[in-house]
């Protein structure tokens, strides 16, 4: 499942490769959105180093202050950008104002556990921690990027359709402008994926069983791709033996997954689905479960109407109908399996979740991406050869 490359088409690739990577540096290092996540990994860092309740709301806000375009910073505490003076967002601004506010959004944080660690390190290593964010994103962006160009074929068809899907459809040139572990986490994700692709089944599954310390609703593909694999080795004979291997690792997810949440203080299901999609309030804590149905048949219709307005949304939908048609039974199996993996990690998340925010499904998408260079690149091939041999 790999394209045999040539010296000839190398050296395109590789310029290809080096201007797709220079790009991400230019807008995550020179453009970065300054989104409000900064102010909770920030938090959630200056904790890991001492810094707590009081403390650590003054230093966050502080820093910003000192490292911020101060337009940047009147955004990021939800007042006019150029005058400072209107509250234009309140939720924002009451959790500048209070630090016990601050305090309660943090769970949301610590439980990035991989992403923090990283963004620890390098506070420690004297990056400011306004910028540390933007390095991160830049290296698992151009990590994404280099995993989908090293898997789809040496086509200059191929290139440009995961070129386009990946800079137009899922805006990765925006995405790494952000302060956000979703980078990190699709990395994670391709490179178990391309393990199981090219054969290395139990690591692709032991990376697999670590992904709740990237993301801990990634306990859904975690679930996923062990029980898809568990139900493959228990129909061969040859390969049952692996299969307390597979339930061990599935074990090991759900430990990590709930030892996140209970050491870090993480809200449940209701409390998280309700703080972000019904009650807009920067005290999470105190919330109280909304028990009207409307709220819950509002939040799905809105969740629905982001995905009829998103590209992402649509180029789910494609997908899944080309991963129907016939041309699709010529790509690999794996490729195939595993790109209907992700697609129903969609499904279920936004069954459960209907935020329908693009980038927790980032990873979905690039590997789709990898799916349809394949799948452009079969039908081409296909239609040549019809051609060819109609015409002898």
């Amino acid at each position: 499942m790999s394209a045999s490359p040539t010296f000839s088409k190398f050296i395109p690739w590789l310029l290809i490769a080096v201007l797709a990577l220079g790009y991400l540096g230019h807008r995550a290092l020179t453009k970065p959105a300054y989104n409000w996540d900064l102010i909770g990994y920030m938090s959630a860092v200056l904790k890991m180093d001492g810094y707590t309740d009081q403390k650590n709301h003054k230093h966050v806000y502080e820093t910003l202050y000192n490292e911020l375009p101060r337009p940047a910073f009147n955004k990021i505490i939800g007042v006019d950008k150029q005058t400072g003076s209107k509250v234009v967002e309140s939720y924002r601004h009451q959790i500048y104002q209070d630090p016990d506010a601050l305090q309660q959004q943090l769970p949301f944080y610590q439980i990035r556990v991989a992403y923090t660690a990283l963004y620890y390190g390098l506070y420690k290593l004297g990056v400011p921690l306004s910028k540390a964010p933007s390095i991160l994103s830049w290296i698992f962006a151009s990590i994404c990027c280099l995993i989908g160009l090293s898997l789809i074929p040496m086509s200059k068809v191929a290139w440009l359709v995961y070129l386009v899907v990946f800079f137009e459809v899922i805006k990765a040139s925006w995405l790494v402008r952000l302060a956000t572990p979703d980078l990190l986490a699709a990395a994670w994700v391709l490179l178990a994926m391309t393990s199981y692709l090219k054969g290395r089944k139990t690591i692709a599954l032991i990376l697999t069983a670590l992904l709740p310390f990237f993301r801990t609703d990634f306990i859904i593909l975690s679930g996923l791709m062990l029980t898809t694999h568990l139900s493959i080795v228990v129909k061969n004979k040859r390969s049952k033996s692996k299969a307390p291997l597979i339930a061990g690792l599935g074990l090991l997810s759900l430990i990590v997954y709930s030892g996140l949440n209970s050491y870090f203080g993480n809200y449940g299901y209701l409390t998280i689905f309700n703080f972000t999609l019904i009650q807009n309030t920067p005290y999470p804590a105190s919330l109280d479960v909304s028990l009207q149905a409307n709220d819950y048949i509002n939040a799905y219709l809105t969740g629905l109407g982001r995905w009829t307005h998103s590209r992402v949304g649509w180029f789910f939908i494609f997908c899944t109908l080309g991963l129907l048609s016939p041309i699709s039974k010529k790509l690999s199996q794996e490729l195939r399996l595993l790109s209907i993996i992700s697609l129903a990690f969609v499904a279920i998340h936004f069954a459960l979740f209907p935020a329908f925010l693009e980038r927790h499904y980032l990873f979905a998408s690039i590997w789709l991406s990898i799916t349809l260079a394949w799948w452009t690149h079969t039908a081409i091939r296909t239609s040549q050869q019809t051609e060819a041999t109609s015409s002898d």
